[in-house]
């Protein structure tokens, strides 16, 4: 969980994406990541990513790079939640596979 500063939800959005970037380019990259913000308060994002394996996870986390965007987002931020690993039991996909950006 991200609660955002007043005034640098395009910043965090920004800095969030060079992070998405710069994993993207790692050997075993995750599947996806997803920043989600909450309707009613545009302030408070979501994040989590899809890895095949936990070691994937633990290369990034020691990435000096990510390690450094990391801090750039906590900055921009009054309050976080530390980052928690879950593993997948169930996928279910209603309608479409992909997500377009528009609301329903």
């Amino acid at each position: 969980m991200w609660k955002i500063k007043p005034g640098n939800e395009e910043k965090f959005r920004q800095t969030w994406l060079k992070l998405k970037d710069m994993a993207s380019k790692l050997e075993n990259a995750p599947v996806f990541a997803k920043l989600i913000k909450n309707t009613q308060d545009p302030t408070l994002l979501y994040s989590f990513a899809a890895w095949n394996r936990m070691e994937d996870i633990e290369r990034l986390r020691d990435n000096p790079e990510s390690t450094n965007i990391f801090q750039e987002l906590t900055s921009l931020c009054t309050e976080t939640t530390p980052v928690a690993s879950y593993m997948v039991i169930e996928e279910i996909y209603i309608g479409q596979k992909e997500y377009t950006g528009k609301q329903h």
